[in-house]
């Protein structure tokens, strides 16, 4: 699992990776992620998957408007930090939020990768 340091900017905060490959989860964490676990599985961390499914701390939430997202997609996550709410877009298209989340500073943007042979680029 990959991370960087993701600032708040008038409450609200975002980044956006460029998918190439399969397999794998975008998202926020509060702690430095381990090589064990990805994100949204673990405590404070929260994620979008490709197969369209979403984690809430360990928790699978599923969207029904959510689609699967694969090479060439752009995935945004946004942080907004007074109303406690992640959302998710793919190509710019709003895919789901995750609301009433644990929101602390700091927190990471996070990418988990599954297999060999994927990659993000961050935008």
């Amino acid at each position: 699992m990959s991370s960087v340091p993701l600032s708040a900017s008038a409450g609200r905060a975002s980044f956006k990776v460029r998918v190439s490959g399969r397999h794998f989860a975008v998202g926020v964490c509060k702690d430095l992620p381990s090589k064990e676990g990805h994100v949204g599985r673990k405590a404070f961390s929260y994620s979008y998957d490709n197969d369209g499914d979403f984690y809430h701390e360990g928790a699978r939430v599923r969207h029904e408007d959510s689609d699967v997202y694969g090479p060439g997609d752009d995935i945004r996550v946004q942080v907004d930090f007074e109303e406690k709410e992640i959302s998710f877009f793919k190509n710019g298209e709003i895919q789901g939020k995750l609301c009433k989340v644990n929101l602390t500073k700091p927190l990471f943007a996070c990418v988990s990768l599954f297999v060999e042979m994927t990659a993000v680029i961050l935008l």
